[in-house]
């Protein structure tokens, strides 16, 4: 199964805030498609990319079993490999609840992690998605898209800013 087709000369397609889980392609697209912070977990393929590849920023690849992802610090994109444990705080996504034995019920939000918080562009969201500002954005699970000072990477905020610590 597929997640999402996007015919072949379809004409410019854009997609953003979404998540392409548990299944088995999450996207076929071609050169005429844009993904905009998109998760993409534990599938059989992330992307197929047989008829071009799409342009895609601030998303997440992890434990998809034929990557096409791959990391790009230009366009923002983190391909955390399969071996690599959710709850790695280091490495790992660390989502919210990836492996609930009830598929329907597995949480991709992110939680405090090194790889993914305030690690996209929010100039690229801007650019991508069309708009000037982030007043009335919100993630796919209708928080506000933008909380601390840079966006996050994949189809969730993280809802709360972080606060530094300061060791005395």
């Amino acid at each position: 199964p597929v997640g999402l087709n996007v015919e072949e000369n379809s004409g410019p397609v854009l997609i953003y805030n979404t998540l392409f889980a548990d299944g088995g392609t999450g996207l076929v697209a071609d050169g005429n498609t844009t993904v905009v912070n998109a998760t993409f977990a534990q599938n059989t393929t992330d992307l197929d990319m047989t008829n071009g590849t799409p342009a895609v920023y601030n998303s997440v690849a992890w434990k998809n079993g034929t990557p096409h992802l791959t990391t790009d610090t230009e366009k923002k994109n983190v391909a955390i490999p399969g071996t690599v444990d959710n709850d790695n705080v280091l490495e790992g996504p660390n989502f919210v609840d990836p492996d609930n034995a009830d598929v329907m019920s597995r949480d991709y939000r992110i939680r405090p992690n090194l790889l993914l918080l305030n690690k996209g562009s929010k100039d690229s969201y801007l650019a991508q998605v069309g708009i000037s500002n982030f007043d009335n954005e919100k993630d796919l699970a209708n928080n506000a898209r933008l909380t601390g000072d840079e966006i996050d990477v994949g189809a969730y905020e993280y809802e709360a800013t972080l606060k530094p610590i300061v060791y005395v």
